[in-house]
């Protein structure tokens, strides 16, 4: 599901595997700017407190695997992180 409102967005990941689900936010014009919400509520702070932008996020049995870079920036590196949810609205990144 994707929601448009003005500058920014918003979509959902859910997984077959488990409940839990990431909110993708995006804000911003010139330089995108992508915020993951665990379950529509917990923001996963890592990725966002270094703006990482979102390139994919794959399920997995304990969460989920998303790839992000810096495009935005015209970096072209990419990192893989590994989101595994331990509770409503805990998790551990990796």
């Amino acid at each position: 599901m994707l929601l448009f409102c003005g500058s920014s967005w918003a979509g959902e990941y859910r997984c077959k595997e488990h409940e839990h689900f990431l909110l993708l936010e995006e804000h911003g014009f010139e330089h995108v700017n992508h915020n993951l919400l665990l379950n529509g509520k917990t923001l996963i702070k890592e990725l966002a407190d270094t703006m990482w932008f979102i390139e994919e996020v794959e399920c997995a049995a304990s969460g989920f695997e998303v790839t992000a870079s810096h495009i935005q920036y015209n970096e072209p590196t990419k990192k893989e992180f590994t989101i595994r949810v331990i509770g409503l609205g805990k998790y551990e990144i990796r």
